[in-house]
């Protein structure tokens, strides 16, 4: 098994480059089809979802927006219990067919 360093830690590569590709590509298709011809407005909660949501916008087959958010619960490794709003929407969400974009 394949294992890539990070900064001072070590992580066991389970799924390949080509195998999250691949699957971000069906997801991307399972999201438009699921939509019935809405145009989904895409939020992406940073900094971890910025290259999940560029890889899964390239590989939108139809029409979208998107929008970033920045919020933070965490001081180093240690979750505070509370969310910040770092940066937060400028637009109005009115009726409009949303997917949350965020890093686990």
């Amino acid at each position: 098994m394949k294992t890539v360093k990070l900064h001072d830690k070590n992580f066991d590569v389970y799924i390949n480059e080509q195998q999250i590709k691949l699957r971000v590509e069906q997801m991307a298709l399972e999201i438009f089809q699921s939509l019935n011809g809405k145009v989904p407005h895409f939020i992406a909660v940073l900094n971890g979802s910025f290259i999940f949501a560029s890889d899964l916008l390239r590989a939108y087959p139809g029409d979208c927006k998107i929008s970033f958010v920045k919020l933070s619960s965490y001081t180093g490794l240690e979750s505070s219990g509370k969310v910040l709003e770092l940066i937060g929407l400028k637009e109005v969400l009115d009726d409009e067919a949303l997917v949350v974009l965020e890093d686990m």
